[in-house]
């Protein structure tokens, strides 16, 4: 195919059973509307679940799929890079694995990437059949990292999710050969932010649900471990892309690393407890962020978790958003009872070894 606009990027490692929903509904999408300027773009991390013979017996004949295997596993950052460096579009929309475009959806992605040179951002997602928005507050429109902080104190933690971008493929190509160093959590998030310091690219953020992770059953919160991914993971981050611009983004920084951990730790703890483990934690990192504001925030770790609890079910209501209570809940049941972690956020697997 020619003068391709977009590369849906696929990174997998195995999960075949969400891949092949995910591509047979991303391809009738593609059929249905007869785009011409849509590739789908598998990265196989070295699957030993039978994906690479999935490919081989249903995909292989499709003109519109490409398919590449990693030799060996390269982790999350390695197999987001190698998607990079393969896509051919003019975008490249990463996938998770185990999401999936709302019927009939896409025809909205093509039509905004043909309108603006930026980088896009999905602020909400489909759960159960409704649409849920990361942010409310925050409107539809561009946003720039240099000269509006506000958007990004309260939504940039959000971005880390796998299928929230879509990214411009010239300027991710340069910035990968530019920069040898990315971060191993949010690999997507760090070339965003570099391609827009460096090229002074607008982010435009879109308020329509646009994928769905209804039937994800992976997402589990697990205290530290979560933790370590969203709260210290972002703070290396933004450390890394301060080293490499010279700029500050200190407001960023800290207002990223108070708002995950209270909300994601406690969250986690209001369902699990583990007060002491978290605590040492948030103590253990305030001596790398220097952050008073941060100890404040864990305040209410003290509370009794019957307390927390009780709030945050109430907090829900008010905000019509009961099932995310009920999705916590389920979550973390599940955590407990499996004594295990499947995955914690991104369908490409952190924990990949």
């Amino acid at each position: 195919m020619k003068n391709i606009k977009l590369t849906i990027g696929i990174p997998t490692w195995n999960r075949r059973k969400y891949l092949e929903r995910l591509v047979d509904n991303t391809l009738n999408q593609i059929k249905k509307f007869n785009f011409n300027d849509i590739e789908i773009l598998i990265s196989d991390n070295a699957s030993d679940d039978g994906t690479f013979e999935l490919y081989k017996k249903k995909y292989a004949k499709e003109k519109k799929i490409r398919y590449h295997r990693n030799k060996i596993n390269l982790k999350c950052k390695g197999n987001i890079l190698k998607i990079i460096e393969k896509a051919r579009g003019e975008f490249i929309w990463f996938l998770g694995d185990d999401d999936l475009i709302i019927k009939d959806k896409l025809p909205q992605i093509m039509n905004l990437i043909s309108e603006r040179k930026k980088i896009f951002l999905l602020n909400s997602i489909s759960k159960d059949g409704k649409s849920f928005s990361f942010y409310k507050g925050l409107k539809e429109g561009s946003y720039n990292i240099s000269i509006n902080d506000s958007m990004f104190k309260r939504y940039l933690t959000s971005m880390g999710l796998l299928s929230n971008i879509i990214i411009p493929a010239t300027y991710s190509k340069k910035i990968i050969k530019k920069y040898p160093k990315f971060s191993d959590i949010w690999p997507h998030l760090h070339i965003a932010i570099l391609a827009s310091i460096e090229n002074n690219i607008n982010f435009y953020l879109f308020n329509h649900a646009i994928t769905d992770n209804t039937k994800n059953n992976n997402l589990v919160y697990t205290n530290i471990d979560h933790l370590k991914i969203f709260v210290e993971g972002y703070y290396d981050l933004i450390d890394t892309i301060e080293k490499q611009t010279g700029k500050n983004l200190s407001k960023l920084k800290y207002s990223g690393v108070s708002i995950e951990v209270f909300g994601e730790s406690y969250i986690a703890t209001t369902f699990s407890g583990n007060y002491r483990e978290n605590m040492l934690y948030v103590f253990k990192l305030n001596k790398k962020v220097h952050s008073i504001k941060i100890l404040f925030l864990s305040i209410p770790f003290i509370i009794p978790r019957f307390i927390r609890k009780f709030l945050f079910f109430i907090t829900c209501v008010i905000t019509r958003n009961k099932s995310l209570y009920d999705n916590k809940k389920e979550s973390m049941q599940t955590y407990i009872n499996s004594k295990s972690i499947r995955s914690v956020t991104s369908p490409d697997n952190y924990n990949q070894e």
